[in-house]
């Protein structure tokens, strides 16, 4: 491997390291999160749902510029189309080789943690919602019927008060 490619290989694995770095925080950021969710604890539900943003952007920034660093590596191997790391491996000797196989692998394994993650944090915020719809069905039926007449002798009716609008 030349000098410039040398450079250009090793910007390619920092970069990588960097995407496994990032994806390890959000996972930790996702369990953070999945813990607030569960004990209740709002405050740290939205620092930990402002650390996953700033992550999703990090995350978002990195990849456009590992995309970039895989095209010009291909080219200058001469990968021209559907350039992948896997794709570029094949065209690389060992160690190196091993080297870039073994950092997309961790990435790919955190990946699917994070996607996994992300599904429980999905389950728990549906039942949230489905209590919190459930409280205030029981709100808006409570209040409905008070019991009461009016000076008509018609039975007076509360307005339902929507227990989502109160906390939302």
């Amino acid at each position: 491997m030349d000098k410039d490619l040398k450079i250009l290989f090793d910007a390619l694995i920092d970069k990588l390291i960097d995407m496994r770095r990032l994806q390890e925080q959000m996972f930790d950021a996702l369990s953070g999160k999945h813990k607030a969710m569960r004990s209740g604890d709002i405050d740290g539900l939205e620092s930990w749902s402002a650390r996953e943003k700033f992550l999703v952007e990090k995350i978002t920034e990195s990849e456009s510029v590992l995309r970039k660093l895989t095209s010009e590596f291909g080219k200058k191997i001469g990968v021209e189309d559907n350039v992948g790391l896997r794709r570029l491996a094949e065209r690389i000797s060992e160690p190196n080789r091993s080297r870039l196989l073994g950092l997309v692998g961790s990435i790919r394994m955190i990946a699917e943690r994070v996607r996994y993650l992300n599904q429980i944090n999905d389950e728990v915020t549906r039942e949230i919602l489905c209590c919190f719809s459930d409280i205030q069905r029981q709100i808006s039926s409570a209040y409905c019927d008070t019991g009461l007449y009016d000076t008509t002798g018609q039975k007076k009716i509360a307005v339902p008060r929507g227990f989502l609008d109160a906390v939302g």
